[in-house]
């Protein structure tokens, strides 16, 4: 098998933590995204629903803001652009970084904007059952009444 497979926002501590199992003769490329730490950016912080938004607000924002992420971004898409054969990219979660990217991609291929929305909301329905391992492990770390909001 051939192709190239991108971690773009695997972090290198995620990627040492859970690292990729790849087909023999395929490329992998990794690139961080955010070339920063989140936590000490205001995840930790984190204190009520409002203060959620405004966080993921300021994470998305930073897709087209953010002098580090646009140039990842660019270096995924020339990448995408210049490979010839079947290409993955892929995160440790799987619909901030990669929803941003497979919009774009799809936006350059024609896509209409209701079937990139109906596209990217599948995720949803594909990770629920992560989604519910998650809110469970959410639950059990910081209790019922912070994991509510």
């Amino acid at each position: 098998m051939s192709g190239t497979w991108t971690a773009p926002w695997m972090t290198p501590d995620s990627v040492a933590e859970d690292p990729d199992i790849l087909p023999a003769g395929v490329r992998y490329t990794n690139i961080d995204i955010f070339g920063r730490d989140l936590e000490s950016e205001g995840a930790r912080t984190i204190r009520s629903a409002a203060d959620a938004r405004a966080f993921m607000e300021s994470m998305n924002r930073g897709f087209v803001v953010n002098e580090h992420e646009r140039s990842a971004f660019a270096r995924l898409f020339t990448q995408l652009a210049n490979t010839q054969g079947p290409q993955l990219f892929h995160c440790n979660s799987g619909k901030d970084h990669t929803g941003w990217a497979a919009a774009i991609v799809q936006s350059i291929a024609g896509a209409d904007p209701e079937t990139i929305m109906q596209d990217y909301m599948l995720t949803n329905e594909y990770s629920a059952e992560t989604i519910k391992k998650k809110n469970e492990q959410l639950l059990a770390a910081v209790g019922a009444e912070r994991a509510a909001w």
